[in-house]
């Protein structure tokens, strides 16, 4: 048998378990529950395409007392009997499990644990790498250097994963003392009574010395007294307690792996059984994981049940994923440094990573770089390192590497690449070519998951285990820099880097062609990487000695806020306490409405609005802490992140951080600066055109969501409105009261303009009377009223819904998806909230992907350009430093970009203005 290969042993009772308990109820249209089957089975798909095993088996428990209920009568007495809603759907998991074509193993007088140990053993004896699925910690006793356990939560969106250090880090202990350990402590969860007086840390300290029971009751004589006489008289519960909790690994059932072995599942089996019970969201999940004929056109079913073509497999690896890490050479000298260029050349593409002296891009040093151009090898070019080794210098690798880099034909592959290309830029060595970003593949082909770090990937589905980055620098106080680290160790560690990203992408292509994600990550995601790179590097600059004077002007008002709140209440208290916030509302000031959490009355801005004219202290409280939050995070902050050699702001933005495909951004995030408020106008002032000569651009486009909301619609009067230029509130308020257009009043507009916007975010009747003071009866039949000027709107919103129940996701017009499971949660508002954010997506994801599209239609009409560049990117604007000479034709070449780079049916239009700084445009 070929060594490497994985098999998955899945603990069907303890998965049954955790999604019962955490999910809300769901039946089906007979009333039959389904929750726990549907999270079991969210669970097993999500996990088959993370793990990617060569086997598969699933063990059950068998109804009926075990072996150990007949050697100790109160085993488990204490817990109370199964739900009668729980009982009833384990049959249905064994009928969802066998229906995906897996095996499945269970045995009379004995647990699900018994049997999955059993196997395990067997697995790891026959050569296979082991991995145990569970949520029950028992089975960590298990763990050796062949099997890991991951214990996943509900929908598989996160894990962890146990080897044997992992363990050893949370208990203290190495594996194979668990059992020993719960013996002595005792496990309440089982009803079994340990040794009284010696708890977990006392059993931990025991085994740390004596390793086990049998030699801790053969050397009584070196044990503490106090814990001794403890121990006196317990041999025979310990070694009772030691055989309940015990995993057996013996017992009489035999893997068959030529049972076991998973090629896919059959597609007809699982659709029919998906939509036996309701499960409609998983049917597109299950796709990747169908077993394809060896035919030229395999075919599956589709949820309507007709067949349909699947999207042909991108080669990857093979067999080779499983391997193990290959040896990584060390790169010693100028001679070795040019012989990898030329192979690096040949190969035509290779995967890179860096290694730099901290986490910002801007003002590391580097370390080291490593690369990977087959899989089974890699390179570490070490730069910087605590003892002295090599004539290697950024130099050498500018001169050697340097035109690699830049040449576009040979392509680059990275994870969180952005930041690797930031660094080398900053070290004169610009790269271009980057053709694959595995942490944005990931995230693009599965926006369920969050588990889009390498080193997860790595483990789940290569079945390679990496070393955790504290193994290497520690942590805390006593952390290293990565240039304090020998060389040997660095290089073991980022060659895996370098090979992993590298394996990964073979798989990570197959999923997003698969997915229907490849369009979206080859045309706008791969192309924008370079772009925001450029933007991060260029920064903004920030008028410190304006924040500073806003910083005492603000705290002047702050603190005579304050002096005004506490007259008001009486006395004095700490205001940025919500505990004594809460007892002075809802205790000394009696305050009705509050909202109870399991720490007392809620203080949060919500509550606080609701109860705004109940209490002059109210508004007060509130522009106490607006002033404070902009005080701290951005007046005081942004003086600390100008970075000291250029002087500037370098914010850094994330492809992955929304489910729309907004970007978002950190240090200092942009996003959240208000800017409808004066304060929020005042933070905008310090952003400022840097040098005479220049002034800041902003380019905005002007209610794009409701010209996509026309075009996607095709409701004539919208895209008459737009395509005449008419104001689009006024013409809707015009419409909906059916009165002149001149005759609007402003009114009118603001309540036509909070359902225009609300539309697109699928406002209810409540949210529209909160947002313009009427009652939600008055704002019901506001919205009908609308519905009926603008039918089509009704009839997308309404398919749209459909859509997403139907098919598990809904797409933008660049079919970027979004994957919504909760369009079906039995749970009303869950399933509420999924179909707001279902409306949404395909407006606000298609905005995103449009002004992503015109970002790198500008790179490229820019680049090189001295008097133009972008800076920043906030949701639906663009803004630029540009020299005022420049400006008329800049503006123009702006325009342009932005309003053509995606035809629609109904004009797009962009806002110019520019000035001194953000705020003071025209």
């Amino acid at each position: 048998m070929p060594s490497g290969k994985t098999i998955a042993i899945f603990d069907a009772h303890a998965l049954i378990h955790r999604a019962y308990h955490v999910l809300p109820p769901l039946s089906t249209a007979t009333g039959e529950p389904v929750h726990a089957v549907y999270g079991f089975t969210s669970m097993l798909i999500k996990a088959l395409g993370e793990l990617r095993p060569d086997y598969i088996a699933v063990a059950f428990d068998r109804a009926g007392p075990t072996f150990r209920h007949q050697e100790y009568q109160d085993y488990k007495a204490q817990r109370a009997p199964t739900p009668d809603d729980l009982v009833s759907q384990f049959d249905l998991v064994r009928e969802v499990t066998d229906a995906l074509g897996l095996t499945i193993y269970d045995l009379d007088g004995y647990e699900a644990d018994d049997v999955l140990g059993t196997l395990a053993k067997q697995a790891a004896k026959a050569g296979l790498q082991v991995i145990i699925v569970t949520g029950d910690s028992d089975t960590l006793q298990l763990v050796t250097d062949n099997v890991r356990v991951v214990t996943p939560k509900v929908g598989f969106s996160e894990t962890v994963t146990y080897d044997v250090a992992a363990v050893k880090a949370r208990y203290g202990i190495p594996p194979q003392a668990l059992a020993d350990w719960k013996a002595i402590r005792g496990d309440p969860s089982d009803n079994i009574k340990g040794v009284a007086g010696i708890g977990e840390k006392g059993a931990t300290k025991l085994l740390s010395e004596f390793g086990s029971i049998d030699n801790l009751l053969a050397r009584m004589a070196d044990v503490d007294p106090k814990v001794a006489q403890k121990l006196a008289g317990q041999e025979e519960l310990l070694r009772k307690n030691l055989r309940l909790v015990t995993i057996v690994t013996d017992a009489p059932v035999e893997l068959d792996l030529d049972r076991c072995k998973f090629d896919g599942v059959p597609a007809q089996q699982a659709v029919q059984v998906l939509n036996k019970f309701e499960f409609k969201s998983l049917i597109p999940r299950i796709q990747p994981l169908i077993r394809r004929p060896a035919i030229a056109s395999p075919v599956g079913l589709s949820s309507a049940g007709q067949q349909t073509s699947f999207l042909p497999e991108v080669p990857s690896d093979g067999d080779n994923l499983k391997a193990g890490f290959g040896p990584v050479k060390i790169v010693e000298t100028p001679a070795e440094l040019e012989a990898l260029a030329r192979r690096l050349e040949r190969a035509g593409s290779f995967a890179f990573d860096t290694e730099t002296t901290g986490r910002d891009p801007m003002q590391v040093a580097l370390v080291g770089m490593s690369l990977c151009y087959q899989a089974g090898e890699s390179y570490y070019i070490p730069l910087r390192q605590p003892v002295g080794r090599t004539k290697l210098s950024v130099s050498d690798l500018r001169q050697a590497l340097g035109p690699v880099f830049a040449n576009p034909t040979i392509g680059k592959h990275g994870h969180n690449a952005k930041y690797d290309v930031i660094v080398l830029a900053e070290a004169g060595i610009p790269v271009e070519g980057i053709t694959f970003d595995t942490m944005i593949a990931a995230a693009l082909s599965d926006n369920l998951s969050h588990s889009h770090g390498l080193k997860d990937m790595a483990t789940n589905r290569l079945g390679l285990a990496m070393t955790p980055i504290e193994d290497l620098i520690g942590k805390g106080k006593n952390q290293l820099m990565m240039d304090q680290v020998p060389v040997e160790k660095v290089a073991t560690y980022a060659g895996a880097d370098a090979e992993a990203t590298f394996r990964l992408v073979g798989p990570l292509r197959a999923d997003l062609a698969r997915t229907g994600a490849q369009m979206v990550f080859e045309e706008v995601e791969m192309p924008l990487l370079p772009v925001l790179a450029d933007m991060e590097r260029a920064g903004v600059a920030v008028d410190a000695a304006y924040l500073k004077e806003m910083s005492a002007t603000m705290s002047q008002q702050i603190n005579e806020i304050e002096r005004q709140i506490l007259d008001l209440v009486g006395h004095s208290f700490n205001i940025n306490s919500t505990q004594q916030l809460a007892t002075v509302l809802f205790g000394e000031l009696g305050l009705k409405g509050g909202r109870r959490t399991k720490f007392g009355y809620s203080t949060d801005a919500d509550t606080l609005e609701r109860l705004r004219n109940e209490h002059p202290a109210i508004s007060l409280i509130l522009e106490h802490r607006q002033l404070g939050k902009l005080k701290s995070t951005y007046v005081d902050a942004l003086p600390l992140m100008v970075n000291p050699r250029t002087n500037r702001v370098h914010t850094s933005y994330n492809q992955i951080g929304a489910a729309t495909g907004r970007l978002s951004s950190v240090e200092p995030n942009l996003q959240n600066i208000p800017i409808r408020t004066e304060l929020g106008k005042q933070v905008r002032k310090a952003f400022i055109a840097a040098g005479d000569g220049n002034a800041l651009l902003s380019a905005d486009y002007s209610q794009i969501e409701l010209r996509l909301l026309a075009h996607m619609t095709d409701d004539p009067d919208l895209k008459a409105a737009f395509a005449a230029n008419q104001d689009i509130h006024a013409t809707t308020a015009s419409q909906v009261m059916g009165v002149p257009l001149d005759q609007v009043t402003s009114d009118m507009r603001r309540s036509a303009k909070a359902i225009n916007f609300g539309i697109i975010y699928g406002i209810s009747d409540y949210g529209l009377s909160q947002a313009i003071g009427i009652t939600p009866t008055e704002a019901g039949l506001f919205i009908k009223q609308y519905f009926a000027k603008y039918p089509r709107v009704q009839q997308y919103l309404e398919s749209i819904k459909r859509r997403g129940m139907e098919e598990g996701f809904v797409s933008t017009l660049l079919d970027r998806r979004r994957y919504m499971p909760d369009l079906i949660s039995s749970n009303r508002q869950i399933r509420m909230a999924a179909e707001r954010a279902a409306i949404n997506m395909p407006l606000q994801g298609t905005a995103a992907d449009i002004i992503k599209l015109a970002m790198i239609k500008l790179h490229e009409k820019l680049r090189g350009r001295s008097d133009c560049q972008m800076l920043l990117q906030v949701h639906d604007e663009l803004l630029f430093e540009v020299k005022t000479a420049s400006l008329a034709e800049i503006s123009g070449i702006v325009r342009d970009t932005m309003e053509n780079v995606m035809p629609l049916s109904v004009p797009i239009r962009v806002d110019l203005s520019s000035g001194p700084n953000w705020c003071d445009l025209a």
